[in-house]
């Protein structure tokens, strides 16, 4: 048996003996690649366990076409309903709290700055807190690099950034509320209202960002809610493999467009988001046009961002 052979027979195992030991289980779809995988597991090897199995998939608000039409094709193969969700529509969020920025933990430390109306002020942790902005010490802290040396909470985990603000001090609104309010928030109530015992997600380890440091296995229990990460240890060469022989067939995002990877539309966020955006409005052109809209000043703001780092090597 070889270590592809292994690592999918591990994977059933843990599914198997996880699966048997929970009543009511949530199985997170987002029509991406590694939630392909998952749903092909489940609904192949272990249907007998579907009646107590929610597969859930929120719906942001920003969908392409392609990603809702390959639920339904989800839905018709393996026979299996797949619950739509919906929250606060991810327009109604950016309006409301405003645009994400470099990442989720930047744009939650700029958010608290900004409440306190933050000067953007180039002075140490001592003479910000408690003098000036007593309310706001974790994000002063984020600022002046307080939280150890090489921290990635501070804000030179990010190159240039610092400088940057100081000189560009950007009055547009910053919040990573989006992602919340408009996806993880009514997952968490359905979850709730299920009695939710198992959750499942498609997370992967080699996907590198934030991921990796929130996550130290691929099951942990947080709150009463055992969470599942079947494919955290596949490889890509894994994945392909496993997706060859079941005859899985990706979204037309991956299989025609060519994207490798996708997640919340347009998020500014996204490591390859200039392309997607390409991709976007050739193939897409409505919700193209959509996210130009909705997110237009955080996309101008990181192209300053990413300009100011180009200029300064």
């Amino acid at each position: 048996m070889n270590s592809y052979e292994i690592r999918v027979n591990n994977t059933i195992g843990k599914l198997a003996y996880l699966l048997r030991t929970h009543k009511s289980i949530c199985v997170s779809v987002s029509g991406g690649s590694d939630s392909d995988i998952i749903v092909h597991l489940i609904a192949t090897y272990f249907r007998e366990y579907l009646p107590r199995i929610h597969f859930i998939f929120a719906n942001t608000g920003i969908e392409y076409r392609a990603t809702l039409q390959h639920l339904q094709d989800l839905r018709d193969r393996y026979d299996i309903e797949i619950i739509e969700l919906r929250g606060m529509p991810i327009p109604v969020a950016v309006k409301t709290y405003g645009v994400p920025f470099v990442s989720k933990q930047v744009s939650d430390y700029m958010q608290r700055l900004q409440k306190h109306k933050f000067a953007y002020e180039d002075k140490p942790f001592a003479e910000l807190w408690p003098e000036k902005y007593p309310r706001c010490k974790v994000g002063c802290r984020w600022w002046t690099n307080d939280f150890g040396e090489k921290s990635r909470y501070n804000i030179d985990w990010n190159t240039g950034l610092k400088a940057f603000l100081i000189k560009e001090k950007p009055k547009t609104k910053i919040s990573a509320e989006c992602c919340l309010r408009s996806k993880k928030g009514v997952l968490i109530a359905y979850q709730k209202s299920v009695n939710c015992d198992l959750y499942i997600t498609g997370e992967r380890k080699s996907e590198g960002g934030s991921r990796v440091g929130a996550h130290s296995s691929c099951f942990e229990t947080s709150h009463g809610l055992d969470h599942y990460m079947p494919l955290w240890f596949w490889t890509d060469d894994e994945k392909y493999e496993f997706k060859r022989s079941a005859g899985i067939r990706y979204s037309d995002c991956y299989e025609v467009w060519g994207l490798r990877r996708t997640g919340c539309v347009g998020c500014p966020f996204g490591q390859n988001l200039w392309r997607e955006l390409e991709l976007m409005k050739q193939y897409e052109p409505q919700c193209y046009k959509l996210c130009m809209n909705v997110f237009k000043e955080s996309y101008e703001l990181r192209k300053k961002y990413e300009l100011s780092k180009e200029v300064k090597t």
